[in-house]
């Protein structure tokens, strides 16, 4: 039984987070594909695929992966941190996160701070950046947000429904 009641839980969780999880797999797909689009010849794919990330990236082509032939809609930062978005919002609702709300936090903190510390150098011209390291504190801070935000949300959801199993 106990089985079923986890396999109600993941789903009521699923649910909870599909309107949030598809349109960031649907801007990281079209972030990672918007070069295929155009290299295939299909402006009305890549126009689209290539529309929301403007608005969401600054795209400097130097900081910009390349794959199928084209830059992608977003820069390696931005794009390692939708993918691991993307990741984590999809697995969410399978993990349980039974730590105190502080050490989440603290964890998730420090998933963020390399980005924050990254960025800021760079920003500040202490250093010189690269795209290696942009990709890295851009994933870390995507697991990281998910961390701190995702599961007191779905805690907190499951309560207003009356369907969390705090047993």
């Amino acid at each position: 039984m106990a089985w079923i009641q986890r396999a109600e839980q993941v789903g009521l969780r699923y649910s909870i987070l599909l309107p949030l999880l598809i349109p960031v797999v649907l801007v990281t797909l079209g972030a990672w594909l918007a070069p295929y689009f155009a290299d295939k010849g299909w402006t009305g794919l890549h126009s689209t695929a290539d529309f929301l990330p403007s608005y969401m990236c600054h795209q400097m082509e130097d900081r910009c992966p390349v794959c199928f032939g084209g830059h992608a809609a977003l820069c390696f930062r931005c794009l390692a941190l939708y993918t691991s978005l993307s990741l984590a919002l999809a697995l969410a609702p399978l993990l349980r996160v039974n730590v105190k709300s502080w050490q989440r936090l603290a964890l998730a903190g420090a998933l963020v701070a390399p980005l924050v510390v990254d960025g800021l150098t760079a920003y500040l011209g202490w250093r010189q950046g690269n795209n290696t390291l942009r990709a890295i504190t851009g994933a870390l801070a995507g697991f990281g947000l998910v961390l701190a935000c995702i599961p007191p949300f779905l805690d907190d959801m499951e309560r207003r429904f009356g369907r969390a199993n705090h047993s």
